[in-house]
């Protein structure tokens, strides 16, 4: 017998025993007689591969094997957590619990409490759909040892998925990354052990969140006082239009608006966790489908700002009112320089700020202006928080970290994103403009005058499945010269093996960064999770004080636009048996 076949025998063998679900287990017996039949094909497609960690803990489709999401995964990957935090010797402690809305995300969660319970931690375990922020406040608010999020965040209502938190409130980066992934093989060879949960709660071993959890989260959202200003009598309160994505964020913002200056108007339909999703192809509030609902309603109320979070309310997305009847949407490059602008205002502000290798070279333009220290590190909020929490062992402090795709950090602690945390800034600057006669998009306009008219766009390629090299040896073929017609001035390689020299913080990883003559830079990245490859686009325009700057925006977009299309189709010509179908995810701003 062949070794792949012998691994999947031994796989099936475990997972007629260990998984607890009978629908999957008469799949099993299905592809076991199938096999004995002489056709291995089911057998194949259900344990040929198992679902690995990504960048953000472990994320998949909801099915049976160890290539789905489902309780014995689960299970699986909570065994492995337990034992990297036992030989890390964080044994002793408790472990916080929590779940978004999805299906099976409270099942999924007992279970989890019951693995770590026979492991010998205790437990807090949170009773409802909880926001991600809320769970990783919890860990660092009641000093506890780790967390896990049931959730697979902004991906189709078909995938689950888990995040893992240390005792920072961080997400598990690094050296710890690694000795998970190595627990987690030895972890799916043998039977999880499942403790009593009744008795566990009996005994106090596994308890609910501290009741002062709520009030004291809701707490730290508000900015400090030395950005609050009093909202002038007479002056109307800031228009809102929100929606929850049908996630867990709702309750929580209206609850962090309540005491503001702030009228809020929410999308009835969307305002309530269900994990479904219903009428939202996929929950991602970065695509425009998703975002249909939110701002048509807030073009019906006048709405001064529209936002949305993702279902685990750890993203936002904004857009504000353009003063002709309609909204504009900000990417997450625009609102991280307000939101950075804003917090350097402060009298004991950061003294550094933290972003990634992939967002706009705004903020770099920014932190110098104010006299603060620019960091850069790989994609995910794992390196960011790494970076921030190296910043505080040097000294010095610390409290913004964004990256542009929707995920801000206003945190002293500067540990993960917080999508309600940075809904609630990003509402009290808007009432501070709008108090001023005033508005978000004149702010940027200012610093756009200020640091230079920068535009951002992005695509994503989908790489066929096998081409040889994998994604690096695909970036490999691509031209060097020149980019699109372009002349390419520089080009710098941070690739796996070949030697580059890497950026403080970053994993090892291909990535590409095309530096065009005229100040335009391109960025190539794998997907973390995905056969795909990300590609993002900056482009410098040319903003004289002469030029209004809206005209500057609308020649600046068609130069972006025009880069693009021509960088599409240079792709999909250069190498097109590498290349499946190319989609942009989002254009300029």
């Amino acid at each position: 017998m062949q070794p792949a076949a012998f691994a999947e025998d031994v796989a099936l063998k475990r997972w007629l025993v260990d998984d607890p679900d009978p629908q999957a287990r008469l799949l099993y017996r299905a592809a076991e007689n199938a096999a004995a039949a002489g056709d291995r094909e089911p057998l194949r497609r259900l344990f040929g591969r198992r679902l690995g960690l990504g960048t953000a803990g472990m994320r998949g489709p909801f099915g049976p094997g160890p290539a789905g999401i489902n309780r014995l995964t689960l299970r699986d990957v909570t065994t492995a957590f337990g034992d990297m935090l036992r030989d890390a010797a964080a044994g002793e402690g408790a472990v916080a619990i929590a779940y978004d809305a999805r299906p099976q995300g409270a099942c999924f969660a007992a279970d989890a409490a019951a693995v770590l319970g026979a492991q010998g931690f205790e437990v807090v375990l949170f009773a409802e759909p909880t926001p991600t922020p809320l769970l990783a406040y919890c860990v660092r608010q009641q000093k506890l040892i780790a967390g896990m999020m049931i959730t697979a965040s902004h991906n189709p209502a078909s995938d689950g998925g888990v995040k893992l938190f240390g005792a920072d409130g961080a997400q598990l980066g690094g050296a710890q990354e690694a000795q998970l992934e190595k627990a987690l093989a030895a972890a799916a060879s043998r039977s999880p052990v499942l403790g009593d949960l009744a008795a566990a709660r009996a005994a106090g071993r596994c308890r609910p969140p501290a009741a002062d959890l709520p009030a004291a989260y809701l707490a730290s959202l508000t900015p400090p006082a030395a950005l609050l200003k009093p909202h002038p009598k007479g002056v109307a309160r800031l228009r809102i239009a929100y929606s929850a994505l049908h996630g867990v964020g709702g309750r929580w913002v209206e609850a962090a608006l309540r005491d503001g200056p702030f009228e809020l108007h929410v999308v009835a339909e969307q305002q309530q966790p269900d994990g479904r999703f219903l009428g939202l192809p996929q929950p991602n509030p970065e695509l425009p489908e998703a975002m249909a609902a939110v701002r048509t309603l807030g073009q019906r109320v006048g709405a001064d700002l529209v936002l949305a979070n993702d279902p685990d309310a750890d993203r936002l997305a904004a857009a504000v009112a353009d003063g002709h009847g309609g909204h504009l949407r900000l990417d997450g490059n625009q609102v991280g320089l307000l939101l950075a602008d804003w917090i350097a205002e402060q009298p004991l502000r950061p003294q550094a700020m933290v972003t990634t290798l992939v967002s706009s070279r705004l903020l770099a333009r920014l932190c110098r202006a104010r006299g603060l220290t620019y960091v850069e590190t790989w994609t995910g909020f794992k390196h960011l928080a790494a970076a921030a929490r190296a910043q505080r062992q040097a000294g010095v402090p610390c409290s913004f970290l964004y990256e542009e795709a929707l995920g801000y950090c206003v945190d002293v602690h500067g540990a993960d994103k917080d999508g309600i945390a940075a809904l609630r800034w990003l509402a009290q600057l808007a009432a501070q403009q709008k108090a001023r006669g005033s508005s978000l998009l004149a702010r940027l306009s200012r610093l756009y005058r200020e640091l230079g008219l920068w535009l951002c766009g992005q695509q994503t390629l989908s790489l066929a499945p096998g081409i040889a090299g994998g994604a690096a040896g695909w970036l490999a073929r691509l031209p060097k010269a020149q980019l699109a017609g372009h002349p390419v001035e520089a080009l710098e390689a941070l690739l796996q093996g070949h030697g580059a020299a890497k950026p403080p913080h970053t994993a090892a990883a291909d990535l590409y960064i095309y530096a065009l003559a005229g100040g335009a830079r391109v960025v190539l990245r794998p997907s973390g999770t995905e056969p795909k490859m990300k590609i993002y686009y900056e482009l410098p325009v040319d903003a004289a004080a002469s030029l209004p700057l809206e005209e500057a925006r609308r020649l600046g977009q068609a130069q972006l636009q025009a880069l693009m299309a021509a960088h599409r189709v240079e792709l999909l010509t250069c190498c097109p048996s590498a290349t499946k179908a190319l989609a942009i995810d989002s254009g300029p701003r």
